[in-house]
């Protein structure tokens, strides 16, 4: 333990570029100078498991802080891998021995042993589901944001979907399942989720499905299972996916706005559909491919938009413009002549291409022509060189801006 803190101290000076006082080290640590000589040396000259240790020194203060937040080694390390890279920190086996090494006085683990009888479900059969609730996460300049998620997982290839939500309603539920049968491409024999208040009613050992829930499962053509009552581990794939959200804890008050941070956390988890599985030892993504090719034809277009929410049908007129009260919108120009949805929620206007992909977010305006950044363009003149296309429409922007009651670039796009 004496020596592991001198190689520590040793490779901060060393890294440091600072003096070295050898004597005064020796006395510190109980040794000669001799001993001093060949730390310096094995840090100097590294075997590669030496180096990759010294370059994580350069991240000891993050690590040790982002462990005493959540004791996470996964969490902490998928937040080193964003904020630098796989060269430096290395591979998460030498990262965990690191962590383990140095810093098990921080860690503190807990697990709750259950007996529980595993099972598999064939490809394409299952999707398990749940809400995370109550997360919470600080912008950068202190703001407190509030949230939830949706987590889905694939019960054959354990591919993840999360999705931030701020409801946990039954127009939520049947938003977040649509948009995840979307993702993946398709529908599963059967969905299963515990009693969820959003979907179920539970009246001791009696539970009711709500009658608007029976008839969407039917449109979809998806069965529902429920898990018994105060017996959630039944879909304990989902529930293992649930532990990802600890990796959020190393991004508290990295997010500059809300918009980023929950654009971020979805990002972030749907990383875990890159690492290898504990129990598939293959990652999600792999299995995906085969468990994909099983899934069943998603529901017509018809039913999807009835449930999905309270879309619009809106025609993108010949300069890349749709109408919706007394406001005109841009919308991207390869959409000219096509119809395009429109969700009008939260004060905020939403706009879907045919398969829900978004294409844009709007205020909602009273008047005027509104046009966001990237997406106002009119096809080149023949001849026209890119810079001339882009002074252009920059000189187009500034006139129209100058009218009045026309917009531009105060939008995010989808």
């Amino acid at each position: 333990m004496i020596l592991t803190e001198l190689d520590n101290e040793l490779g901060g000076l060393i890294l440091k570029h600072k003096e070295i006082n050898k004597s005064a080290l020796a006395l510190k640590y109980g040794v000669d100078r001799h001993t001093i000589d060949r730390h310096i040396k094995a840090i100097e000259t590294p075997t590669e498991r030496k180096l990759r240790e010294c370059g994580l020194l350069k991240y000891y203060e993050i690590i040790e802080n982002q462990l005493k937040v959540d004791p996470s080694i996964k969490g902490t390390y998928m937040y080193l891998l964003n904020i630098s890279s796989y060269d430096e920190i290395g591979s998460y086996s030498n990262f965990k021995q690191y962590v383990e090494k140095h810093f098990s006085n921080i860690r503190k683990e807990s697990k709750e042993k259950i007996a529980k009888y595993r099972f598999e479900t064939p490809a394409g059969d299952q999707l398990q589901f749940d809400w995370i609730e109550g997360l919470k996460l600080h912008l950068a300049d202190g703001t407190l944001i509030q949230f939830s998620l949706w987590s889905a997982t694939l019960g054959y290839s354990r591919r993840h979907i999360f999705k931030v939500v701020l409801s946990l309603t039954e127009a939520t539920f049947r938003k977040c399942l649509i948009e995840t049968f979307i993702i993946i491409g398709g529908t599963v024999n059967r969905v299963l989720t515990d009693n969820m208040s959003a979907i179920v009613n539970v009246n001791g050992n009696k539970k009711t499905i709500h009658p608007t829930v029976i008839q969407f499962m039917k449109d979809l053509g998806v069965k529902l299972e429920l898990c018994k009552v105060r017996h959630p581990y039944t879909k304990g794939k989902v529930e293992v996916s649930n532990k990802y959200q600890n990796w959020l804890n190393a991004y508290d008050y990295k997010f500059n706005n809300t918009d980023d941070l929950f654009k971020g956390v979805e990002e972030i988890l749907n990383q875990s559909n890159y690492q290898k599985n504990s129990e598939t030892k293959l990652a999600p993504m792999v299995l995906f491919e085969l468990e994909k090719k099983q899934l069943n034809p998603l529901p017509n277009r018809d039913i999807l938009i009835k449930y999905h929410s309270d879309f619009i049908d809106v025609k993108v007129n010949n300069a890349c413009l749709v109408q919706y009260g007394g406001a005109k919108y841009g919308m991207p120009k390869e959409y000219i002549n096509s119809t395009v949805l429109l969700d009008n929620s939260n004060n905020v206007l939403t706009f879907y291409d045919k398969k829900l992909n978004k294409l844009a977010n709007y205020p909602i305006y009273n008047s005027g022509i509104h046009y966001s950044e990237g997406l106002y363009s009119i096809c080149s003149f023949k001849g026209e060189s890119e810079d001339e296309f882009k002074k252009r429409i920059a000189n187009n922007l500034s006139l129209l801006s100058g009218v009045g009651n026309i917009k531009t670039g105060d939008i995010v796009n989808g």
